[in-house]
């Protein structure tokens, strides 16, 4: 009867220390696939990268421990702020955006690949000689508004 009563208190324990939503949620790699297939298959269409944004953010939420949320957003601001007409990166996007998530992701996930070469991104970019921090071209009137709703996620 003792062992039944501390079993039932373990179980009791783990599911209060869980994130509300967390226990009944897809485990947060499933998550962070589906906002990558998103990504990966909707470059440029800012419709697929609402519907990115919604999982990735919903998987902070949900897994607020897991690095995955975190890598899926900087992932997708590294993608929004790269401007082909220019052939360069929207600095202040990166800098305000990207790397903040990067760095979340390193810091919760220190042992996973994806998030290590997701950060490698930004010391390569960081130590280019023409990356200053002037540099950074204003994004137009239609990323904006994509930029300005994910900002009120952070």
């Amino acid at each position: 009867m003792k062992v039944l009563m501390l079993v039932f208190a373990l179980l009791w324990c783990g599911a209060a220390l869980q994130p509300v939503g967390a226990s009944l949620s897809p485990h947060p790699i499933i998550l962070y696939e589906k906002g990558d297939a998103l990504l990966k298959t909707g470059r440029g269409s800012s419709e697929t990268f609402v519907k990115a944004q919604e999982v990735f953010v919903t998987l902070i939420h949900k897994h607020p421990h897991s690095p995955f949320g975190y890598l899926g957003m900087s992932r997708l601001y590294r993608i929004e702020a790269w401007q082909a007409e220019n052939q360069k990166y929207d600095l202040e996007l990166i800098r305000k955006g990207a790397l903040p998530y990067a760095l979340k992701a390193l810091e919760l996930g220190p042992s996973i690949r994806a998030v290590h070469e997701n950060y490698d991104f930004f010391e390569q970019f960081f130590q280019q000689p023409s990356v200053s921090m002037t540099e950074g071209i204003k994004g137009s009137s239609a990323q904006g508004s994509t930029r300005e709703s994910r900002q009120t996620h952070k």
